[in-house]
Formats: structure tokens, sequence, C-alpha cells
């Protein structure tokens, strides 16, 4: 299964970390046409959809007429937090 990020500000956060491997879009809005530029100009593929299939993707979010797919979320572990310099305060 994998991990979408909807909307434009949430994909260009993910395209800016690293993390973006395959963009959606629907529409010719300046803002999206900057993501899918920015977006092939980083080898991304960049993908035209429909808004129903963005919609139905997104399964009740707003997508904002881009979606994009994106690498997990690398969590640290218990361990490396440990390991790590510095204090370690838990909650």
């Amino acid at each position: 299964m994998s991990d979408w990020v909807f909307g434009a500000n949430a994909v260009r956060s993910a395209l800016e970390a690293g993390r973006l491997k395959r963009l959606l879009h629907a529409g010719d809005q300046a803002r999206i046409q900057r993501l899918v530029a920015d977006s092939q100009a980083a080898s991304i593929p960049c993908e035209s959809t429909s808004h129903r299939q963005l919609d139905r993707l997104a399964k009740g979010r707003r997508s904002q007429g881009v979606a994009g797919e994106v690498t997990p979320y690398a969590y640290a572990s218990l361990e490396e937090d440990l390991a790590g310099a510095g204090p370690v305060i838990a909650l």
C-alpha cells in the first residue's frame, strides 16, 4: 500500500524533502503547473488524471487537484534515540 499526500502545500513539502515518488494532477492552475515542472525537473514521474480519480484516491480529503505518492516516513527507533548524544525526555 502506498502513502499519499494531497494538496499543493503537502505535495510541495514532500518534493522539497525528497520523499515524492510520483505526482498525479488535474487541472491547469498555475501552482499545479509549477509543481509539475519542478517535479519533472527532479525526474519524478507526473501523470495527468481526472478530478474524479483524485477524489477517489483522496477518500473524502480535499486534493486541490494534486496528489503525491511518497516514500514512507522513516521513524527513529527507541534504540536509535537512546544511542544519540544528549538527554532523552520521554513523556
